[in-house]
């Protein structure tokens, strides 16, 4: 694994456009520790961009960090499961703070779909990542009934976005 590789590979065209100001949004709680390697992995996102605010929909203790002069991290406890009209709000907030010009998502599902109506709200376009190729075979929606019921919320946010970043060839080609 290699955060510059990594950051390498995420698109010149998102992460390389002057003036670019993000909010990103994760389910990685881990990006609040600034020794981990979600944390260095956003500092160097951050040194591509004016700025980018991390918020992450973790089941963990709120908390808010500055991790670069660029890269601030908010975590959002979600354990008691939050209204979504709520964590809507929240990034909206996080949008308006930052004056953010664009929306990332790291998944189509929960991440997506609140970034997805920020956005919108926001008249900002948004771009979702996706990590894990659940779309390729329906081995993945066929793990569980909630997988089966995300399956097509994670569809419906991906032919809204803006641009889909994907991780790998494989699911590329697809």
């Amino acid at each position: 694994f290699s955060i510059e590789r990594q950051v390498a590979e995420t698109s010149e065209t998102v992460l390389g456009t002057p003036g670019l100001r993000v909010v990103l949004l994760s389910r990685d709680g881990t990006v609040a520790d600034g020794s981990s390697r979600t944390s260095a992995r956003m500092r160097a996102y951050g040194d591509r961009v004016d700025h980018l605010r991390v918020v992450s929909l973790a089941k963990q203790e709120a908390s808010s960090v500055e991790l670069s002069p660029r890269v601030h991290a908010d975590v959002i406890d979600v354990r008691g499961r939050p209204l979504p009209w709520r964590l809507v709000r929240q990034v909206r907030e996080a949008i308006a703070a930052e004056q953010a010009t664009l929306v990332v998502a790291q998944d189509p599902f929960e991440a997506g779909l609140v970034a997805a109506a920020a956005a919108q709200a926001e008249q900002i376009p948004f771009v979702v990542e996706e990590h894990g190729g659940v779309y390729l075979s329906d081995h993945w929606r066929q793990e569980s009934l909630k997988n089966k019921l995300l399956f097509p919320l994670g569809l419906r946010v991906l032919k809204r976005a803006a641009g889909i970043r994907v991780v790998s060839a494989k699911i590329e080609e697809n």
